[in-house]
Protein backbone atom coordinates (compact mmCIF):
# COMPACT_ATOMS: atom_id res chain seq x y z
CA UNK A 1 0.00 0.00 0.00
CA UNK A 2 1.37 3.50 -0.91
CA UNK A 3 1.51 6.29 1.41
CA UNK A 4 -0.92 8.89 -0.08
CA UNK A 5 -3.65 6.10 -0.12
CA UNK A 6 -6.01 6.71 2.79
CA UNK A 7 -5.76 3.09 4.55
CA UNK A 8 -2.03 3.23 4.61
CA UNK A 9 -0.15 2.23 7.94
CA UNK A 10 3.20 1.40 9.02
CA UNK A 11 4.20 0.47 12.26
CA UNK A 12 8.34 0.69 13.72
CA UNK A 13 10.81 -1.84 15.50
CA UNK A 14 12.70 0.87 16.58
CA UNK A 15 12.94 4.61 17.81
CA UNK A 16 15.35 5.59 15.77
CA UNK A 17 13.22 4.15 12.77
CA UNK A 18 9.92 6.28 13.70
CA UNK A 19 11.87 9.09 14.57
CA UNK A 20 13.77 9.36 10.82
CA UNK A 21 10.29 8.76 9.59
CA UNK A 22 8.44 11.57 11.36
CA UNK A 23 11.53 14.10 10.54
CA UNK A 24 11.27 13.34 6.65
CA UNK A 25 7.31 13.67 7.27
CA UNK A 26 7.98 17.22 8.76
CA UNK A 27 10.16 18.18 5.96
CA UNK A 28 7.66 16.91 3.12
CA UNK A 29 4.26 18.29 4.95
CA UNK A 30 2.67 21.61 3.76
CA UNK A 31 1.06 24.12 6.27
CA UNK A 32 -0.81 26.49 4.43
CA UNK A 33 -3.51 29.70 5.90
CA UNK A 34 -5.95 30.84 3.49
CA UNK A 35 -9.23 32.26 4.15
CA UNK A 36 -12.39 30.18 4.55
CA UNK A 37 -13.97 31.79 1.76
CA UNK A 38 -11.52 31.57 -0.66
CA UNK A 39 -11.37 27.51 -0.38
CA UNK A 40 -12.97 25.86 -3.78
CA UNK A 41 -14.48 22.20 -3.09
CA UNK A 42 -14.80 19.93 -6.36
CA UNK A 43 -16.13 16.28 -6.85
CA UNK A 44 -13.79 13.88 -6.95
CA UNK A 45 -15.59 10.13 -7.49
CA UNK A 46 -15.77 7.82 -10.54
CA UNK A 47 -18.49 9.80 -12.56
CA UNK A 48 -16.40 13.26 -12.05
CA UNK A 49 -14.35 15.08 -14.96
CA UNK A 50 -11.35 15.00 -12.99
CA UNK A 51 -11.32 11.43 -12.19
CA UNK A 52 -9.45 10.76 -15.27
CA UNK A 53 -7.63 14.22 -15.88
CA UNK A 54 -4.06 14.08 -14.30
CA UNK A 55 -3.13 16.88 -15.21
CA UNK A 56 -5.81 19.09 -13.42
CA UNK A 57 -3.81 18.51 -10.18
CA UNK A 58 -1.06 19.54 -8.59
CA UNK A 59 2.09 18.40 -9.75
CA UNK A 60 3.42 15.39 -8.18
CA UNK A 61 -0.41 14.03 -7.86
CA UNK A 62 -0.63 10.41 -8.71
CA UNK A 63 -3.16 8.50 -10.28
CA UNK A 64 -2.66 6.26 -6.91
CA UNK A 65 -3.98 9.09 -5.13
CA UNK A 66 -6.69 10.35 -7.64
CA UNK A 67 -8.12 6.60 -7.67
CA UNK A 68 -8.15 6.07 -3.92
CA UNK A 69 -9.90 9.69 -3.23
CA UNK A 70 -12.45 8.51 -5.59
CA UNK A 71 -13.37 5.07 -3.69
CA UNK A 72 -13.24 7.29 -0.37
CA UNK A 73 -14.32 10.67 0.27
CA UNK A 74 -14.75 11.43 -3.31
CA UNK A 75 -13.70 15.41 -2.93
CA UNK A 76 -10.96 17.47 -4.21
CA UNK A 77 -10.17 21.00 -3.14
CA UNK A 78 -8.52 24.27 -5.10
CA UNK A 79 -5.80 25.67 -2.85
CA UNK A 80 -4.35 28.36 -4.61
CA UNK A 81 -4.76 27.31 -8.33
CA UNK A 82 -3.58 23.99 -7.50
CA UNK A 83 -6.09 21.00 -7.41
CA UNK A 84 -5.61 18.66 -4.49
CA UNK A 85 -7.47 15.49 -3.43
CA UNK A 86 -8.89 15.49 -0.30
CA UNK A 87 -8.27 13.08 2.28
CA UNK A 88 -11.09 11.54 4.84
CA UNK A 89 -8.82 12.66 7.60
CA UNK A 90 -10.11 16.71 5.85
CA UNK A 91 -13.77 15.79 6.25
CA UNK A 92 -14.65 16.59 9.97
CA UNK A 93 -12.16 19.73 9.70
CA UNK A 94 -14.05 20.72 6.79
CA UNK A 95 -17.33 20.85 7.77
CA UNK A 96 -15.67 22.82 10.81
CA UNK A 97 -14.55 25.61 8.54
CA UNK A 98 -17.86 25.45 6.87
CA UNK A 99 -20.01 25.04 10.21
CA UNK A 100 -21.88 22.11 9.12
CA UNK A 101 -23.22 18.94 10.02
CA UNK A 102 -25.39 16.03 10.09
CA UNK A 103 -26.02 12.34 8.88
CA UNK A 104 -27.44 13.61 5.41
CA UNK A 105 -24.12 15.08 4.69
CA UNK A 106 -22.47 11.70 3.51
CA UNK A 107 -25.71 10.82 1.76
CA UNK A 108 -25.45 13.02 -0.55
CA UNK A 109 -23.71 12.82 -4.44
CA UNK A 110 -20.41 13.94 -4.16
CA UNK A 111 -22.09 16.81 -6.70
CA UNK A 112 -24.83 18.24 -4.31
CA UNK A 113 -22.01 17.67 -1.35
CA UNK A 114 -19.52 19.72 -2.97
CA UNK A 115 -22.32 22.66 -3.61
CA UNK A 116 -23.44 22.84 -0.35
CA UNK A 117 -20.02 22.99 0.70
CA UNK A 118 -18.94 25.84 -0.89
CA UNK A 119 -22.00 27.65 -0.70
CA UNK A 120 -21.08 27.30 3.46
CA UNK A 121 -17.58 28.35 2.99
CA UNK A 122 -17.94 30.92 1.33
CA UNK A 123 -19.68 32.44 4.10
CA UNK A 124 -16.80 33.00 6.18
CA UNK A 125 -13.44 35.06 6.21
CA UNK A 126 -12.04 33.12 9.09
CA UNK A 127 -8.71 31.81 7.98
CA UNK A 128 -7.94 27.92 7.59
CA UNK A 129 -4.95 25.83 8.08
CA UNK A 130 -4.55 23.27 5.92
CA UNK A 131 -1.86 20.37 6.11
CA UNK A 132 -1.12 18.94 2.16
CA UNK A 133 0.56 15.47 3.04
CA UNK A 134 1.38 12.54 0.54
CA UNK A 135 -0.51 14.31 -2.32
CA UNK A 136 -3.94 14.91 -0.73
CA UNK A 137 -5.58 17.48 1.76
CA UNK A 138 -5.21 15.87 5.45
CA UNK A 139 -6.76 18.43 7.37
CA UNK A 140 -8.59 22.14 6.96
CA UNK A 141 -7.74 23.34 10.98
CA UNK A 142 -9.10 26.88 12.21
CA UNK A 143 -5.78 29.11 11.20
CA UNK A 144 -6.49 30.88 15.00
CA UNK A 145 -3.32 30.21 16.81
CA UNK A 146 -5.68 29.94 19.36
CA UNK A 147 -7.53 26.83 18.25
CA UNK A 148 -4.33 25.11 16.40
CA UNK A 149 -0.75 25.10 16.68
CA UNK A 150 1.77 23.73 14.37
CA UNK A 151 3.61 21.00 16.62
CA UNK A 152 5.56 18.78 14.70
CA UNK A 153 5.89 14.84 15.90
CA UNK A 154 9.46 14.32 15.05
CA UNK A 155 9.94 17.35 18.15
CA UNK A 156 7.02 16.07 20.09
CA UNK A 157 9.05 13.03 19.88
CA UNK A 158 12.33 13.95 20.47
CA UNK A 159 11.27 16.00 23.45
CA UNK A 160 9.57 13.18 25.04
CA UNK A 161 12.83 10.58 24.59
CA UNK A 162 14.52 13.34 26.29
CA UNK A 163 12.17 13.52 29.32
CA UNK A 164 11.86 9.69 29.82
CA UNK A 165 15.59 8.73 30.17
CA UNK A 166 15.69 11.58 32.15
CA UNK A 167 12.64 10.52 34.53
CA UNK A 168 12.87 6.82 33.52
CA UNK A 169 16.58 5.60 33.30
CA UNK A 170 16.71 2.06 31.53
CA UNK A 171 13.07 2.75 29.92
CA UNK A 172 12.88 0.30 26.67
CA UNK A 173 10.89 1.27 23.51
CA UNK A 174 8.67 -1.45 22.39
CA UNK A 175 7.10 -0.49 18.65
CA UNK A 176 5.29 2.41 17.44
CA UNK A 177 2.66 3.02 14.61
CA UNK A 178 1.58 5.37 12.46
CA UNK A 179 -1.54 6.13 9.87
CA UNK A 180 -2.68 9.08 8.60
CA UNK A 181 -5.10 9.97 11.46
CA UNK A 182 -2.84 8.59 14.64
CA UNK A 183 0.70 8.29 15.76
CA UNK A 184 1.48 6.26 18.72
CA UNK A 185 4.42 4.64 20.75
CA UNK A 186 5.05 2.70 23.49
CA UNK A 187 8.13 2.15 26.03
CA UNK A 188 7.97 0.27 29.31
CA UNK A 189 9.84 0.70 32.50
CA UNK A 190 11.49 -2.37 34.06
CA UNK A 191 13.79 -0.88 36.30
CA UNK A 192 10.79 0.84 37.74
CA UNK A 193 8.74 -1.86 38.33
CA UNK A 194 8.95 -2.04 42.25
CA UNK A 195 8.88 1.40 42.79
CA UNK A 196 5.63 2.45 40.52
CA UNK A 197 3.71 -0.75 41.06
CA UNK A 198 5.32 -2.41 44.24
CA UNK A 199 2.31 -1.96 46.70
CA UNK A 200 -0.01 -2.99 43.76
CA UNK A 201 1.53 -6.37 43.18
CA UNK A 202 2.18 -7.44 46.55
CA UNK A 203 -1.89 -6.57 46.77
CA UNK A 204 -2.41 -9.04 44.16
CA UNK A 205 0.31 -11.50 45.38
CA UNK A 206 -1.53 -11.56 49.27
CA UNK A 207 -5.15 -12.44 46.97
CA UNK A 208 -3.07 -15.59 44.94
CA UNK A 209 -2.96 -13.36 42.02
CA UNK A 210 0.79 -13.77 41.49
CA UNK A 211 0.95 -14.78 37.72
CA UNK A 212 -1.41 -11.49 37.47
CA UNK A 213 1.11 -9.56 39.69
CA UNK A 214 4.25 -11.29 37.73
CA UNK A 215 2.67 -9.94 33.93
CA UNK A 216 2.40 -6.80 34.83
CA UNK A 217 5.23 -4.08 33.65
CA UNK A 218 4.75 -0.19 33.88
CA UNK A 219 4.80 1.74 30.73
CA UNK A 220 3.58 4.54 29.15
CA UNK A 221 2.01 5.22 25.85
CA UNK A 222 2.61 8.44 23.61
CA UNK A 223 -0.55 8.98 20.90
CA UNK A 224 -0.92 12.07 18.82
CA UNK A 225 -1.80 13.53 16.13
CA UNK A 226 -2.40 16.11 13.56
CA UNK A 227 -5.19 15.90 11.41
CA UNK A 228 -7.72 16.41 14.41
CA UNK A 229 -9.23 12.74 13.93
CA UNK A 230 -7.53 9.84 15.46
CA UNK A 231 -7.99 6.45 13.89
CA UNK A 232 -10.77 5.54 11.11
CA UNK A 233 -14.37 6.10 12.03
CA UNK A 234 -16.26 3.33 12.73
CA UNK A 235 -20.14 3.35 12.77
CA UNK A 236 -20.78 1.65 16.08
CA UNK A 237 -18.75 3.08 19.29
CA UNK A 238 -18.88 1.85 23.17
CA UNK A 239 -19.97 4.32 25.92
CA UNK A 240 -18.37 3.13 29.31
CA UNK A 241 -18.21 5.10 32.67
CA UNK A 242 -14.68 6.79 33.28
CA UNK A 243 -11.98 6.77 31.49
CA UNK A 244 -9.39 4.64 32.77
CA UNK A 245 -12.43 1.74 32.41
CA UNK A 246 -12.92 3.39 28.56
CA UNK A 247 -8.85 2.82 28.02
CA UNK A 248 -8.84 -0.79 29.68
CA UNK A 249 -11.51 -1.81 27.17
CA UNK A 250 -10.08 -0.51 24.83
CA UNK A 251 -6.50 -1.55 24.88
CA UNK A 252 -8.32 -5.40 25.60
CA UNK A 253 -10.68 -6.00 23.41
CA UNK A 254 -9.83 -2.87 20.80
CA UNK A 255 -13.28 -1.39 20.13
CA UNK A 256 -13.81 2.34 20.04
CA UNK A 257 -14.81 3.77 23.75
CA UNK A 258 -16.31 6.85 24.68
CA UNK A 259 -16.75 8.10 28.16
CA UNK A 260 -18.39 9.49 30.42
CA UNK A 261 -18.27 10.65 34.17
CA UNK A 262 -21.18 8.31 35.38
CA UNK A 263 -24.46 7.33 34.07
CA UNK A 264 -26.09 10.18 35.96
CA UNK A 265 -23.24 12.52 34.09
CA UNK A 266 -24.36 13.13 30.79
CA UNK A 267 -23.67 16.81 30.46
CA UNK A 268 -22.10 17.90 27.22
CA UNK A 269 -22.53 13.95 25.69
CA UNK A 270 -25.30 15.16 22.83
CA UNK A 271 -23.10 17.31 21.75
CA UNK A 272 -19.97 15.05 21.60
CA UNK A 273 -22.48 12.30 20.03
CA UNK A 274 -23.43 15.16 17.53
CA UNK A 275 -19.80 15.23 16.37
CA UNK A 276 -19.70 11.86 15.90
CA UNK A 277 -22.39 11.37 14.05
CA UNK A 278 -21.22 13.89 11.33
CA UNK A 279 -18.36 11.12 10.88
CA UNK A 280 -20.11 8.77 10.36
CA UNK A 281 -21.27 7.23 14.11
CA UNK A 282 -25.05 5.10 13.73
CA UNK A 283 -24.97 2.74 16.59
CA UNK A 284 -24.17 3.34 20.17
CA UNK A 285 -23.81 0.18 22.69
CA UNK A 286 -23.73 0.55 26.53
CA UNK A 287 -21.31 -0.66 28.81
CA UNK A 288 -21.74 0.50 32.29
CA UNK A 289 -21.14 -1.47 35.45
CA UNK A 290 -23.65 -4.24 35.70
CA UNK A 291 -24.91 -2.85 38.94
CA UNK A 292 -27.01 -0.61 36.45
CA UNK A 293 -29.91 -3.44 36.50
CA UNK A 294 -30.23 -3.47 40.42
CA UNK A 295 -29.42 0.47 41.53
CA UNK A 296 -32.10 2.43 41.51
CA UNK A 297 -29.96 5.98 41.07
CA UNK A 298 -28.14 3.84 38.20
CA UNK A 299 -31.09 2.59 36.94
CA UNK A 300 -32.58 6.17 36.72
CA UNK A 301 -29.56 7.62 34.85
CA UNK A 302 -29.37 4.34 32.66
CA UNK A 303 -32.78 5.37 31.41
CA UNK A 304 -32.50 8.71 30.67
CA UNK A 305 -29.19 7.94 28.83
CA UNK A 306 -31.45 5.41 26.61
CA UNK A 307 -33.84 8.49 26.19
CA UNK A 308 -31.18 10.81 25.04
CA UNK A 309 -30.44 8.14 22.77
CA UNK A 310 -33.62 7.41 21.17
CA UNK A 311 -34.43 11.31 20.75
CA UNK A 312 -31.35 11.82 19.10
CA UNK A 313 -31.88 9.12 16.31
CA UNK A 314 -29.27 6.30 17.26
CA UNK A 315 -29.83 2.84 17.20
CA UNK A 316 -28.91 1.79 20.58
CA UNK A 317 -28.17 -1.78 22.60
CA UNK A 318 -26.76 -2.56 25.79
CA UNK A 319 -23.64 -4.97 26.37
CA UNK A 320 -24.05 -7.66 29.02
CA UNK A 321 -21.33 -10.14 30.81
CA UNK A 322 -20.47 -12.24 33.38
CA UNK A 323 -22.21 -10.86 36.54
CA UNK A 324 -19.43 -11.76 38.63
CA UNK A 325 -17.10 -9.45 37.26
CA UNK A 326 -18.82 -5.64 38.18
CA UNK A 327 -17.56 -3.87 34.52
CA UNK A 328 -16.68 -4.69 30.99
CA UNK A 329 -12.87 -4.16 31.79
CA UNK A 330 -12.86 -6.70 34.69
CA UNK A 331 -14.64 -9.32 32.52
CA UNK A 332 -12.25 -8.12 29.63
CA UNK A 333 -9.53 -8.57 32.08
CA UNK A 334 -10.32 -12.20 33.20
CA UNK A 335 -10.71 -12.81 29.68
CA UNK A 336 -7.41 -11.76 28.71
CA UNK A 337 -6.08 -13.55 31.84
CA UNK A 338 -7.42 -17.22 31.16
CA UNK A 339 -7.11 -16.67 27.26
CA UNK A 340 -2.82 -15.79 28.05
CA UNK A 341 -2.81 -18.62 30.80
CA UNK A 342 -3.22 -21.28 28.20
Amino acid sequence: MQNCQDNYSTTFSSYEAMFDYHEEQAKKSQWLTYRVDELQVEPLDASSPLYGNLSAFAPGTSLEAVEDTASNLGLAMQVDGNLYPLRMTAYKSLLDRAKIGGTALPKLSRNVLAEVLNECLKLYSSSALLLIRDEKVSAVHSGDPADYSVLPINELLDTLKAKLDARFPGNEYEGGYCDHSLVSASWKMPDQKEDLLGAYTKLLASQGKTAMADRLMPGIRFMTLDTGLAGKVRSTILLTEGPMKADVIHALTGLTVLAVPGVNSLTQLAMALEDLRSVGVVEIKTAFDMDFATNHHVQNGYNSLLQLLGDMGFTFGTYLWDPRYKGLDDYAWACYSQTDSQ
